[in-house]
């Protein structure tokens, strides 16, 4: 799971709670503008990138965790059809200046 860590000692401990040896172990990090920081321990026996892994960090850094999994983030059609006009409404001030 993704870890906030704040300190060698909030590292650390991230690794333990996976039963993992930081000094050995891979792991994907990240270190935002604000000073905030994440990382995401990786098992040995995992050889490829968590997928969900991009998604999990946004969700953390913005306060709402438990909306990482699309599942948590289903909502009916008429809601999305709306959310969707509203994307569109609001992207085409952007695409209007990047000629799209």
């Amino acid at each position: 799971s993704l870890e906030k860590v704040k300190d060698q000692a909030s590292w650390y401990e991230a690794f333990r709670k996976h039963q993992l040896d930081p000094e050995k172990a891979s792991f994907f990090y990240l270190e935002f503008p604000d000073g905030s920081r994440l990382v995401q321990p990786i098992r040995e026996s995992s050889d490829h990138h968590p997928l969900e892994f991009g998604r999990r960090a946004i969700a953390q850094l913005i306060g709402i965790p438990k909306r990482s999994h699309w599942r948590d983030c289903v909502v009916s059609q008429p809601e999305e059809l709306a959310l969707a006009n509203e994307f569109r409404t609001r992207f085409q001030l952007y695409a209007d200046r990047i000629g799209s």
